[in-house]
């Protein structure tokens, strides 16, 4: 009989559960909803107010937490955006996506120094560094740490093979992004190439990181060297 009191107690308590969280989304798209029309209307501060409002009374919703801080991030207030968006990481409870999604966002504002930090964040409230090894080795990439991000990359392809080829698609664009850019680049292709270079193990039977070196001497201008690896 208790047995019996206990399980419909547990399902009382789950209903609860599932209809505190409907009604939270369905608030939540409400909210969203009204921002936008305020923000068509050109009204940007009574659509802040609104999500502040709403992250006041839901301070565990990270949606609307980073709606409020890419609105701010729009009006210039970039600072504000930043204590919108990290100070989120501190009421929701540690999952990698809060933390992509937080430096990503403050990577496109030109923060990668502290994008990187909230990764190396993420890192340690995880315990893993595996959701994070594709955002982390972008940015070094980006802050020219080469021989960081060709560590990066290798370990990505250990835990998942066919991140190759989005890793050779990202060489690509950068490649067609320095062919572009004023002043050029220094030293990122050289460095990444003699790192990835120095880490290969001739005994290895894994196709992925030879072949990730003849991409990147392709794209780098040394195509003669890329095509003797892939003979």
């Amino acid at each position: 009989m208790k047995k019996r009191f206990l399980g419909l107690a547990i399902l009382q308590l789950t209903i609860v559960s599932l209809s505190v969280q409907a009604l939270s989304a369905q608030n939540r798209r409400e909210v969203l909803s009204e921002v936008t029309q305020l923000r068509q209307a050109g009204d940007f501060a009574a659509a802040e107010e609104k999500l502040r409002d709403f992250v006041e009374t839901h301070p565990q919703d990270s949606a609307i937490a980073l709606s409020l801080g890419d609105l701010l991030a729009g009006s210039g207030k970039v600072d504000a955006a930043f204590t919108a968006w990290t100070s989120m990481l501190s009421r929701v409870p540690p999952r990698p996506d809060h933390y992509v999604n937080v430096a990503r966002r403050i990577r496109q504002v030109g923060r990668s120094k502290l994008a990187l930090e909230t990764l190396r964040g993420g890192v340690l409230a995880i315990g893993d560094k595996r959701p994070f090894l594709w955002d982390l080795a972008e940015l070094h990439m980006e802050l020219g740490h080469q021989q960081d991000a060709v560590t990066l990359h290798l370990e990505l392809m250990r835990h998942e093979p066919y991140r190759l080829s989005q890793i050779t698609g990202l060489l690509d664009i950068l490649a067609l992004q320095d062919a572009h850019s004023d002043p050029p680049v220094d030293n990122r292709w050289s460095q990444y190439v003699e790192t990835l270079r120095a880490s290969l193990d001739p005994k290895s039977r894994e196709p992925g990181p030879a072949l990730l070196l003849a991409h990147a001497l392709l794209v780098s201008g040394h195509p003669a060297e890329g095509f003797a690896i892939l003979a």
